[in-house]
């Protein structure tokens, strides 16, 4: 991603850099781009360690899941991605802005669309309340004509419409057509719960939810550790056969 290589200018400038992710295993996607790019430019490190980087000047580069108790007192950059996932935006956004505000630091939110009647719905489409950011929307066709290599006819027909808008098209999802609302499903989710992978000889103890005719089938498979089921693995099948 460009957006590490961007974080990592900044950095070499004498400019903290924070990456929030909707994720851990996000946040530690973001730090291999990050190092890929100071690798092919020949920038060192003076430390480094899973989740972050200092250089030589002094400057780091910092990559957490979303929490708002991690970013407060920050200064220096931030960068959100995936924000529109966050379990907590409103409350993240209050942790930060302060943070930033005293030494004018840039703030660049990175995200594909989820739900109307959010704050990224709101940043994004009120132009007039949020005049100070600039606005950017790549969906995958103008990808395509900007050279990336894509084969959309079958890719499209592998999700059903409505995710292929959200996920391919930056189109925002509508709630009101919806049979749980998305309010009530993340009120489910644990903003604690990571993803990892398990060793070789853990117990995965998995689940089958079989989608008929429209719904998507999931497969999810849980360890047991010291009493509490850690997620191991979660694929979701679009159109999966019932076979």
């Amino acid at each position: 991603m460009l957006a590490q290589l961007d974080a990592l200018i900044g950095a070499v400038a004498g400019r903290n850099q924070l990456f929030l992710s909707a994720s851990e295993e996000q946040a530690l996607i973001l730090m291999r781009y990050m190092r890929s790019w100071a690798k092919e430019y020949g920038i060192n490190f003076a430390k480094d360690s899973e989740h972050e980087v200092v250089l030589d000047n002094g400057a780091y580069i910092k990559s957490l899941a979303n929490n708002f108790r991690t970013i407060q007192g920050f200064t220096g950059d931030i960068w959100m991605d995936e924000f529109a996932w966050y379990p907590n935006p409103k409350r993240i956004w209050h942790a930060f802005v302060p943070s930033i505000g005293a030494i004018k630091g840039r703030l660049t939110i990175l995200s594909t669309p989820f739900e109307e009647h959010s704050l990224f719905h709101e940043l994004y489409s009120d132009e007039s309340k949020y005049y100070m950011f600039k606005r950017f929307c790549v969906n995958i066709y103008r990808a395509i004509d900007d050279g990336l290599d894509f084969d959309l006819e079958t890719m499209r027909d592998l999700f059903d419409a409505d995710t292929w808008a959200s996920a391919y098209e930056c189109q925002f999802v509508d709630d009101e057509s919806s049979l749980l609302s998305i309010s009530l499903i993340k009120s489910c989710v644990d903003d604690k719960a990571t993803y990892f992978t398990p060793k070789s000889s853990e117990t995965i103890y998995a689940g089958f939810d079989v989608g008929r005719v429209n719904d998507r089938s999931t497969l999810a498979g849980v360890i047991l550790e010291n009493g509490v089921y850690k997620t191991a693995m979660m694929d979701v099948l679009a159109k999966a056969k019932f076979e």
